[in-house]
């Protein structure tokens, strides 16, 4: 499995940060400080067992992914559990944060080869949605394989979250440039 590509999806600014902080003192201040919406430590894992999931992303410290573990059957299937990899465990919170409240966004190619990648929600403008969408085509044009040889982009498609795909044609999506209003 290749590993975890970022793209930074720069109209990507509706994002809920909750950061996980079992130091109280010291970390808790410095994601708050840094603009995670919500911290905290047991209290909040409680809360997630709850049903509390009003989040996008979910950041701990290294210290508190002991006690994470236990909300892993909840967080897993929805692709919120931290994972150093992902940069989603870390001992900079506020670096993580600042990165995901800009728009950071993990993507990787599955067995097949298919990039599965988020860039927008239902609410964005059409400007917001193309912005990301073009970020999203540089970044995978840019974390090409070197070793890739031939026809990197084979198809595009783009769709919502539980609805049909609307098919791309490549040179174009690749060729697009956008008109400035200047």
């Amino acid at each position: 499995m290749p590993a975890v590509c970022h793209a930074m999806s720069p109209a990507l600014v509706k994002m809920h940060l909750l950061a996980f902080s079992f130091s109280v003192g010291e970390k808790f201040d410095e994601a708050k400080n840094a603009g995670a919406d919500l911290v905290g430590g047991e209290d909040l894992i409680d809360q997630i067992k709850g049903g509390f999931m009003d989040f996008d992303k979910l950041i701990a410290t290294p210290d508190m992914m002991p006690k994470v573990a236990q909300l892993g059957k909840i967080l897993g299937p929805r692709g919120l559990m931290p994972n150093p990899k992902a940069g989603t465990v870390t001992t900079n919170l506020p670096q993580a944060i600042e990165e995901f409240k800009k728009g950071k966004v993990e993507y990787r190619a599955d067995k097949t080869g298919i990039v599965h990648l988020p860039f927008g929600k239902v609410d964005f403008s059409d400007e917001d949605l193309l912005v990301n969408l073009l970020a999203a085509i540089k970044s995978v044009e840019s974390n090409k394989p070197s070793g890739a040889k031939g026809v990197y982009w084979k198809s595009a498609h783009i769709c919502s979250s539980m609805g049909p795909s609307i098919r791309l044609n490549i040179r174009e999506m690749l060729d697009y440039k956008p008109t400035s209003n200047a």
